[in-house]
C-alpha cells in the first residue's frame, strides 16, 4: 500500500530588501520557517514577522530560532528571539486525492482560503474564525508535523 503524501501551506516570506541583507549577513545557512504573529507586549503582532532557524548562530549564547519584523508604520527592523513567537497553529486539515493540505492564518484579520474547499480561516493567533466546516489540527511550524486523532504526522514543504 502506497504511503499518502501529506502538504501544507506555507507562505512565501515578505522578502524586504532590508530583511534580505540582514539575513544573509548574519546568518548565511538560516533557512526560512513560517511568516507569524509575533508576541508583543500588547499581545500579538497586527503583521507577520519572518521567522527563521540557523543552525550555527553567529555567537554561542544566540538561539536558533530568529524573528526579524518590520513596524508597520516607522519601518524600524527588529531581530527577536524564540520567547517571542509560538510554533504551533490551529490549521485546517483539508484532504485530497493525493494527502491533504493544510491551511492556516498568519495574523489577526488574515483570511485565508483553501486551495482544495470551500473552506476558510481567519484570525492568526487572536481567535480562529473557519467558514465551511473543516477540520481543525494543531501544526507545529518548527518540527513541520501535525497531530490528528491521537498520532503525529510529518509535513512536506
Amino acid at each position: 500500500m502506497a504511503k499518502k503524501k501529506l502538504y501544507t501551506v506555507f507562505t512565501s516570506p515578505l522578502w524586504h530588501p532590508k530583511l534580505k541583507a540582514k539575513v544573509l549577513e548574519f546568518h548565511p545557512k538560516a533557512t526560512f520557517i513560517a511568516e507569524i504573529a509575533l508576541k508583543t507586549q500588547r499581545g500579538w503582532s497586527e503583521n507577520p514577522g519572518q521567522v527563521f532557524y540557523d543552525p550555527e548562530p553567529p555567537k554561542k549564547e544566540y538561539a536558533h530560532f530568529f524573528a526579524y519584523y518590520f513596524y508597520p508604520n516607522g519601518g524600524k527592523l527588529v531581530v527577536t528571539g524564540q520567547p517571542h513567537f509560538d510554533p504551533i497553529v490551529d490549521a485546517m486539515y483539508e484532504p485530497t486525492p493525493e494527502g491533504a493540505v493544510l491551511v492556516w492564518s498568519r495574523f489577526r484579520h488574515d483570511f485565508v482560503r483553501s486551495p482544495v474547499s470551500p473552506n476558510c480561516i481567519d484570525g492568526g493567533r487572536d481567535y480562529l474564525r473557519c467558514l465551511g466546516d473543516p477540520e481543525i489540527v494543531k501544526l507545529n511550524l518548527f518540527e513541520k508535523t501535525f497531530k490528528r486523532k491521537g498520532r503525529t504526522y510529518s509535513v512536506k514543504d
